[in-house]
């Protein structure tokens, strides 16, 4: 509103709308959102860091936008695997949320979630779409992760298990109160009439910071710069299950596994005896399925710790087939008495220990993603 104080004098009144934060007095707010610099750094005769490109506060200044309606069809762009994390300049760093993989296509109030295979999801997480419906941005395309956190904070797949293929609306409803989720947006694709997805991902970046309004249930990914080690040590503290890397100059490439984004996972690993192993199908029927495992709980009783049936070369199942055919017993030897997925099993006696990788513990005592 324009007052008659002066020639530059103008009033604005804040409305309260979704935007409002109580908490919050937006003069202490005094950096640029373009150079970071604040205005008492700016009298000072700091300049911005001309070495970095900065992004173009217009769309159509954008390099590679181009103007477009929205995607009828699209496909996430996905990351390649590589085992050790690693600092660069040029690269980009973020968790890697232990979610399902999301597309958010918004347009006015009508919101479509997709999965990472094309699914319609909308419906399974009304929420989020509730939240993204409510986003200032006339039409966008966001890519990102659902997640459910634990009781840590922490994204946990074995939590949003509980929401995932849920039919019927009082199930869902139900599940919105017992297990909430977050649409986590990484990256943003199409912006009011742009295609942003032959821009430079800093420039994505950016523009995501500038235009997604964080709500309770929408959320932008934090990313780390250069030191891609230090980012992985603080996500591995945290529980997080790795980082993803991504050149900062990377374009879009959807429906493509590329080397300009690389996933780095955290692991443990550990000792395990075998309790037992269940039949083999197929290539494996001379050998096994799976290898039941065992572990010490704190008064030295042997429990369950789930199984492991991957990354066995076939030399290997032999050998240890072998090594088992020499230990079996009739009886399960888990004082416990056998878990409730082993009616298939052959039990041996607890003497073969072997080595595994895996992600974490789930909260029934299993491992999660284990891997000889």
């Amino acid at each position: 509103m324009k007052t008659q104080q002066s020639e530059d004098s103008w009033l604005l009144i804040k409305h309260h709308d979704v935007a409002v934060d109580e908490h919050r007095e937006i003069t202490d707010d005094d950096a640029s959102v373009v150079s970071s610099l604040t205005v008492a750094e700016l009298k000072a005769g700091h300049l911005p860091d001309r070495s970095r490109e900065a992004t173009p506060a217009r769309l159509g200044d954008l390099p590679g936008a181009k103007r477009a309606k929205p995607p009828a069809r699209f496909a996430p762009m996905l990351a390649t695997a590589t085992a050790d994390a690693f600092s660069s300049e040029e690269w980009l760093f973020e968790p890697k949320l232990d979610g399902i993989r999301a597309l958010a296509l918004v347009d006015g109030e009508s919101v479509a979630l997709r999965s990472r295979t094309g699914r319609p999801i909308t419906d399974q997480y009304p929420s989020p779409a509730a939240a993204l419906a409510r986003q200032p941005a006339g039409s966008m395309l966001l890519d990102g992760e659902i997640v459910a956190l634990d009781e840590r904070g922490v994204p946990s797949f074995e939590v949003l298990q509980q929401r995932m293929n849920l039919l019927g609306s009082h199930n869902i409803e139900r599940a919105e109160a017992d297990v909430p989720v977050i649409f986590f947006a990484f990256d943003l694709l199409y912006l009011d009439g742009y295609d942003l997805r032959r821009v430079p991902l800093r420039h994505r970046k950016a523009m995501l910071a500038r235009t997604l309004l964080p709500t309770a249930r929408v959320q932008a990914v934090e990313h780390f710069e250069r030191d891609g080690k230090a980012a992985y040590e603080a996500v591995q503290g945290l529980g997080f299950e790795g980082i993803v890397a991504k050149r900062a100059d990377s374009k879009y490439e959807g429906g493509k596994c590329s080397r300009n984004w690389l996933k780095v996972k955290a692991t443990q690993s550990d000792e395990f005896v075998v309790v037992g192993f269940s039949p083999g199908n197929g290539a494996r029927a001379s050998t096994f399925g799976s290898l039941l495992l065992g572990t010490r709980n704190d008064d030295g009783e042997l429990i369950s710790a789930g199984r492991v049936g991957g990354g066995f070369d076939d030399a290997t199942l032999t050998a240890i087939r072998r090594s088992l055919d020499r230990i079996t017993r009739k009886t399960c030897p888990l004082p416990g008495g056998a878990p409730d997925d082993a009616g298939d099993a052959t039990w041996v006696t607890p003497r073969l220990v072997v080595e595994v990788e895996f992600a974490q513990w789930t909260n029934d005592g299993h491992l999660r993603a284990p891997v000889f």
